[in-house]
């Protein structure tokens, strides 16, 4: 789509490295290759791509390695130093390179990296001779001989004799330093994917030849760099499709910063800012053509405040800044024409169109050449056009048809044509969907009214009607569908979609909860919370947000009181197989990259999980809010601290979290005015030193689980001074798994009064410890609703002393204690006994999946 652009291209070139990986070939159309690209499942792949596994330079090194690996030659591939050590058939591997790719991805950059450094003597590999082909410029109407073929397009005064001809392709065909580059294969029309051999002297068809050049038959010793879309490469021969196959992935984020830099200059930090309210409009930045243009029109943009950050935006800007160069003016009929040939390929599954094609839409020669005519923007400062090719046609990166399209469907379509679109699943684009609704903003309607006033007002009017009730009709509490819904929303920027969103779901008679599955990016947190503050704006309260777990975690730090019925059966907790096992996910090839997104546990990619934490501390209310099992670690400690003022029980266990974050848990909950209701910390190694750091803020909970936390006696005294200085009773303190011991016992003995539940299962009490609980207990003004010594080897003494307390405990659990079962006097005492169909010990059960 750019031809030039306000910068050193030459400095993006050395410091914008595009990265690159293998690709194994498949049979894919171009359009179900390029349309996967912006699903939610690539983009998270990508997202979490930080470069490729090739450079430039080693593209021919890694080629010969799979060579050698594929048919093993005599010498190890370590000590092949070049081609001519190779065998026939290895040398069709090594020599000869695919390079696939969605259109506008850097395909044709890349080769242009490839020669500049081949010219600059950066490339590792001798070159005599370098070719290089723009299949685009080459006559495929008249025969030609191979030297003509390689020289004709780029040297057209080039004078032929037959003579000196002969000598030179004589040469160039036993030179194994030759280098031909052939960039955009995928716009040759090929009438004949099979061929013959050809003489290299005899004149023949400019595609016979391209064909023998690819299958190594002409030019057999020279290197050679074919890019294309993917489908023509594949749909080759296997004698003539290359073996070895790159796919370019797009610009890191690094090159994209380093071309934000060079376009906007100081405004490029503002402007990073600014995404911050929108990062799904960055998502394709990854393609250098949107790279550019979104940096051009921001580096032009006075009032970074005023412009809507979306991609509809973005595009129907740089449409109108296009449609006002003095070539296109007056062609609002073409761009109608140009967005039913859209329609017309994303409803059959097409994005390359030969000229009948355009011809069918009414598109004549002219109109055609004014689209593919390089025209500098007015406002963006850079040459662009809005088609590409020669005898093929196509848009420069399959979005800009996808926008084209969504035009055609929000203007010119029926209601029952959109209806029929929105219900075939099959033929529905993720990418086209969020265009319609982004095209429901009133603002860029009128926008583009300016270049196609044809369009009318009143089927603007009934499309967004459709689309509001279709919106509407299709909400739900689960997360696939907030997350969808959120998209849209955010694409369109529209109050009335939203409270039309906001009141479906207050009238739902689901419940407000939600379950985060699979891979979560920064878009998805931005979009999920954009419908949850709307919700929670109207009154609507969050029951409960929790991250789905990996099921391979051992779940032993989980004692949650609620997990205890009337009956004791805490064992139902436990699974039945140890947790540690490997688990192999119920799908045909067993891997995870096989499991349906849903069934997925949560994953943040790249800042999704600070994203996510600074929208819910902007005003989300949620009751519960479980992060358990997300592994972020004491880094992000903070980020999930700022949450706590707005979750009333927040649960981040086995998150990794040391007592290096306790520090901000623990600032954060002293400046509550109310205590939180419950937080689980389970499963963090927090040990003594966590204790001792969170003893302060204590008072600011009221249900607190410490289980499995690596916390000693020495802790526990630090948490008991924390108690005796709140006010008020906790509810629960759980310090299940720890080593508490008889001293640790002792010392919470003199907070008892303060504790309403107290969970000690397994804690290496003994029954000196329980005498030291007992003593304090019986002489409680209230009674405690719980006490929990299961797993302790407390003996008879110690069940001798616990019968004193009679009338002090409401609740006392006994679970595989060593005792004899024996009623005492006013208290409901539990035993192991009171379990039915549950023999094993927890100790046991522990030891076996520990």
């Amino acid at each position: 789509m750019f031809d030039e652009a306000p910068f050193n291209i030459k400095k993006v070139y050395e410091m914008a490295r595009l990265e690159i990986a293998e690709n194994k070939p498949l049979n894919v159309s171009n359009f179900d290759y390029e349309t996967k690209f912006h699903g939610r499942e690539k983009l998270s792949q990508r997202f979490g791509q930080s470069q490729g596994n090739i450079k430039i330079n080693e593209i021919f090194i890694k080629s010969r390695e799979q060579a050698t690996a594929k048919i093993p030659a005599y010498r190890p591939s370590y000590l092949i130093r070049n081609t001519q050590e190779l065998n026939t058939d290895q040398l069709k591997i090594s020599n000869i390179i695919g390079v696939i790719g969605q259109a506008g991805i850097g395909k044709t950059t890349f080769t242009k990296m490839l020669i500049q450094q081949v010219l600059s003597r950066q490339f590792p590999e001798p070159v005599s001779f370098l070719f290089y082909l723009f299949v685009r410029e080459i006559d495929f109407s008249r025969d030609c001989n191979v030297l003509q073929f390689l020289v004709g397009s780029a040297l057209p005064e080039w004078e032929f004799h037959e003579k000196d001809d002969h000598a030179l392709i004589k040469k160039i065909n036993t030179d194994a330093n030759v280098l031909v580059v052939i960039d955009g294969f995928d716009e040759a029309v090929h009438t004949n994917l099979g061929h013959s051999h050809i003489s290299i002297y005899a004149e023949a068809s400019p595609e016979s030849i391209l064909l023998n050049l690819m299958s190594g038959k002409i030019l057999p010793l020279a290197k050679k760099v074919i890019t294309s879309r993917p489908a023509e490469m594949f749909n080759l021969l296997p004698d003539t499709r290359p073996t070895f196959m790159l796919k370019i992935l797009g610009l890191s984020q690094e090159s994209q910063d380093i071309l934000g830099e060079q376009i906007c200059g100081e405004k490029y930090k503002d402007l990073k800012m600014m995404l911050y309210k929108n990062p799904d409009l960055s998502l394709y930045w990854y393609v250098p053509i949107y790279c550019i243009m979104a940096f051009s029109y921001f580096a032009n943009t006075e009032n970074m405040e005023s412009v809507s950050f979306t991609l509809t935006s973005l595009l129907t800007a740089t449409l109108i800044d296009y449609a006002r160069t003095d070539h296109m003016r007056d062609r609002g009929i073409e761009l109608k024409k140009l967005a039913h040939l859209a329609w017309k390929g994303i409803w059959s599954h097409q994005c390359i169109f030969p000229m009948i094609d355009l011809e069918q839409v009414g598109l004549d020669y002219s109109s055609v050449q004014a689209f593919l005519q390089i025209a500098l923007s007015t406002g963006l400062r850079i040459n662009m056009s809005i088609l590409q090719g020669d005898k093929l046609i196509f848009f420069p990166h399959l979005v800009w048809q996808e926008f084209f399209s969504s035009i055609h469907a929000m203007l010119k379509m029926s209601i029952t044509e959109v209806y029929n679109y929105c219900k075939n699943t099959k033929r529905t684009s993720e990418v086209v969907t969020k265009f319609l609704f982004g095209l429901c903003n009133r603002k860029i309607f009128n926008q583009l009214q300016t270049i196609i006033p044809e369009y009318s007002s009143q089927k603007w009017v009934e499309k967004k009607e459709f689309l509001t009730q279709y919106l509407r009709s299709r909400v739900r509490w689960n997360f696939k569908s907030l997350l969808e819904t959120g998209s849209l929303l955010l694409e369109a920027q529209d109050d009335d979609l939203l409270a039309a969103v906001i009141a479906a779901l207050q009238s739902s008679t689901d419940k407000a909860s939600i379950t985060l599955q699979g891979s979560v990016l920064p878009s998805d947190a931005v979009s999920l919370c954009y419908v949850l503050k709307g919700f929670t704006n109207k009154g609507g309260s969050i029951e409960r947000i929790a991250a789905q777990s990996d099921p391979k975690e051992n779940k032993l730090s989980n004692f949650d009181e609620d997990d205890f019925n009337s009956q004791g059966n805490i064992l139902s907790q436990f699974p039945a197989q140890p947790a540690y096992h490997s688990y192999e996910y119920p799908t045909k090839k067993g891997g995870l990259a096989d499991v349906p997104e849903e069934n997925k546990p949560c994953n943040f990619d790249g800042d999704a999980f600070n994203r996510f934490a600074d929208e819910i501390k902007s005003g989300i209310k949620i009751k519960e809010f479980v992060l358990s099992d997300v592994k972020f670690g004491d880094e992000r400690t903070k980020a999930v601290s700022s949450c706590i003022p707005q979750v009333e029980q927040l649960a981040i266990e086995r998150c990794n979290i040391t007592q290096n974050g306790i520090p901000d848990l623990a600032g954060k909950l002293s400046e509550l005015s109310e205590p939180i209701t419950e937080l689980k910390l389970g499963g963090n190694m927090l040990t003594d030193m966590g204790a001792e750091l969170l003893a302060p803020s204590i008072s600011y909970i009221k249900e607190l689980y410490l289980d499995d936390c690596d916390i000693t006696h020495v802790g526990v005294d630090k948490l008991v001074q924390g108690i005796k200085n709140n006010n008020a009773q906790m509810e629960l303190l759980s310090l299940a798994g720890n080593k508490v011991g008889d001293e640790g016992a002792k010392s919470l003995s003199t907070c008892l009064n303060q504790i309403k539940k107290l969970i000690l299962l397994m804690c290496n009490i003994t029954g000196q410890g329980v005498l030291e609980l007992a003593t304090k207990a019986k002489e409680l003004e209230h009674k405690m609703d719980l006490l929990d010594l299961s797993e302790n080897e407390i003996g008879e003494g110690g069940l001798q002393a616990l019968s004193l307390c009679t009338g002090k405990i409401d609740t006392l659990r006994l679970l595989f204690c060593s005792v004899s079962n024996q009623p005492l006097e006013g208290i409901n005492v539990i035993y192991s006994d009171d379990l039915n169909d549950e023999k094993e010990t927890l100790s046991k059960r522990r030891k076996t999946e520990l």
